[in-house]
C-alpha cells in the first residue's frame, strides 16, 4: 500500500510539472490511491494524496482540508499532511494557523527539502521576499533540479521589482527543470511589469 501511495504521488508530480499529461497523472494517481486504500484504509499517507487530488483535480479546498485533517488525526507526525495543511491555510490568508503546522512539519522533519520549500512559500506568501529568497537559495544549492524553488524564487523576484533577473533566469537554471508554461508566465509578468513591450 505504501509503494502504490509513493507511486500515485510520483505521478501527481510529473502530472503537475508538465512531464506527463494532466490526465494521465492525475488519473494513475487517484487509481493507485484507491489501490492503497483497499489494502489498508488507515494510511495517512492515501488520505493524503485524497487531499492533493481534491484540489488540484476537483479544486474542491474543503474536501482536501478535510482529507489531510483525516491523515493528521491517523497519524499527528505525518509530515506531508502538516505541510499541506499549512498551504491550505496559506492560501486561506490564516497565518497563525498556517504557522502552527509548520511549526509542526519542522519539528518532525527539519532537514526535509519539502519542508524547507513551504516555510519558504509561507515567507513569499506572507511578503517576506527577502526571507523567502534566502531558503529558497538553501534548497537550490542542496538541489538544483528543485522544481517549485525555481519558480517561486522567480515571484519573488517579481515581487521585488528585479525584472532584468527574471528574465534572464531561464538561462542560468537547468534546461530539465524548465516547465513551458511557468517559464512563458514568468517573462509576461516580467516584461509587463518593466513595461518593456
Amino acid at each position: 500500500a505504501e509503494a502504490m501511495v509513493g507511486l500515485a504521488d510520483s505521478y501527481s508530480f510529473l502530472a503537475t510539472t508538465g512531464v506527463i499529461s494532466y490526465e494521465e497523472g492525475w488519473g494513475k494517481c487517484a487509481q493507485l490511491t484507491q489501490q492503497a486504500l483497499s489494502i489498508d484504509s488507515k494510511l495517512p499517507a492515501a488520505y493524503y494524496q485524497l487531499a492533493n487530488l481534491a484540489f488540484f483535480t476537483a479544486f474542491d479546498f474543503r474536501e482536501a482540508f478535510s482529507m489531510a485533517t483525516k491523515a493528521i488525526s491517523l497519524n499527528p507526525s505525518h509530515v506531508e499532511s502538516q505541510q499541506f495543511l499549512s498551504f491550505l491555510y496559506v492560501i486561506s490568508a490564516k497565518r497563525v494557523e498556517a504557522q502552527k503546522h509548520l511549526s509542526i512539519a519542522l519539528e518532525i522533519d527539519p532537514l526535509s527539502q519539502e519542508t524547507q520549500f513551504y516555510s519558504a512559500y509561507f515567507d513569499y506568501m506572507f511578503e517576506d521576499y527577502p526571507r523567502s529568497m534566502a531558503q529558497l537559495n538553501m534548497c537550490l544549492e542542496v538541489n538544483p533540479l528543485n522544481i517549485p524553488c525555481h519558480y517561486v524564487k522567480t515571484l519573488c523576484l517579481l515581487k521585488m521589482e528585479r525584472y532584468d533577473e527574471v528574465i534572464n533566469y531561464f538561462n542560468t537554471i537547468p534546461s530539465e527543470v524548465i516547465v513551458p508554461g511557468e517559464m512563458t508566465g514568468s517573462l509576461t509578468l516580467a516584461y509587463t511589469l518593466k513595461a518593456d513591450k
